[in-house]
């Protein structure tokens, strides 16, 4: 395990933006997301029958919309007789606000009773996920309000999903503050937020899934840091066990930052299959990255060392 562990001109201790950040991301944690809402979103459509009922319906409404690309190529990833790519289909399929819409006007099934009936499982399905807290807190193509754009960057799944972006707003935060000030702080914050937010709309333009998280924000206070000090030596915390000289610090190039961190998330992102989810929003760390990493070669070419400091 190493990850970055810069020298600091801020004390953690002090009240600065990276502890508010830090403080705003833990309380909204403990009062929204500690209590599962699963309860809201219980539905006979994820019963055996109707999810293969569902998967039809899908398959037939991807066979008819070939033209569009990302269709397709589900298509190619799909296999009718695998029972676990039929339950991806159901699952997707709930989630594809395309396919939601194109019920309203078209049938995919003769039997207009079980038609009706899965219609109406659908719709009341669709109500309860609204009432959920993921969803009113999250980004997604159903809930694109302008304060989804803040709420979804301080909003996050589970204790290790907060976790580990708040140990890395700890680690790499104080540092860039010290560098821009606490208001170009969490403007590079906020903004790389909002641009990993662009880019999962972007680069999923039917899910109806909600994205929650500090990842992309934090994705940017990486890449920025990665980026302007590219060429200095960051120091690292290294531990490999308790014993000996297995932990401890060392000092390494400042550009081995991307190959850690932001390729990796850049390999995930091609490596996806169009239109299924993986449970990791990657889209949104690149959008992150690419505004942390573009602003940092901006201040630097405006700015020379006007800013800098020994990393």
């Amino acid at each position: 395990m190493i990850f970055p562990w810069p020298r600091l001109f801020l004390n953690r201790f002090d009240i600065n933006f990276v502890n508010i950040l830090i403080l705003a991301n833990v309380l909204l944690f403990f009062m929204f997301f500690t209590q599962s809402d699963e309860e809201k979103v219980k539905s006979k459509l994820f019963s055996p029958a109707y999810a293969e009922l569902t998967a039809q319906y899908y398959f037939k409404y991807l066979n008819s919309n070939m033209d569009v690309g990302e269709n397709k190529k589900l298509l190619l990833q799909y296999d009718s007789n695998n029972t676990d790519h039929r339950a991806i289909l159901s699952s997707t399929a709930l989630r594809d606000k395309n396919f939601i819409g194109s019920i309203e006007n078209r049938s995919w099934d003769n039997d207009e009773v079980r038609w009706g009936n899965w219609k109406k499982m659908v719709a009341e399905y669709q109500e309860r996920v609204k009432q959920q807290t993921l969803f009113m807190l999250g980004l997604s193509h159903g809930n694109k309000q302008t304060f989804s754009w803040f709420t979804y960057q301080f909003s996050h799944m589970n204790l290790w999903h907060l976790f580990s972006n708040m140990l890395f707003l700890f680690l790499i935060g104080y540092s860039l503050e010290s560098l821009l000030g606490a208001v170009g702080f969490v403007m590079l914050y906020i903004f790389s937020g909002i641009a990993g937010g662009l880019f999962y709309l972007y680069f999923n333009p039917t899910t109806l899934i909600p994205m929650v998280g500090a990842s992309g924000a934090v994705s940017g206070l990486i890449s920025f840091y990665a980026f302007y000090y590219f060429r200095k030596n960051t120091r690292f915390y290294y531990f490999l066990s308790p014993s000996g000289n297995n932990f401890g610090h060392m000092y390494l190039p400042t550009f081995v930052i991307i190959p850690m961190y932001l390729v990796p998330d850049l390999a995930s992102f091609a490596a996806q299959i169009p239109g299924v989810s993986s449970g990791v929003a990657f889209s949104a760390h690149l959008g992150g990255a690419l505004f942390g990493g573009l602003l940092a070669f901006t201040l630097k070419a405006t700015m020379g060392t006007l800013l800098e400091e020994a990393a």
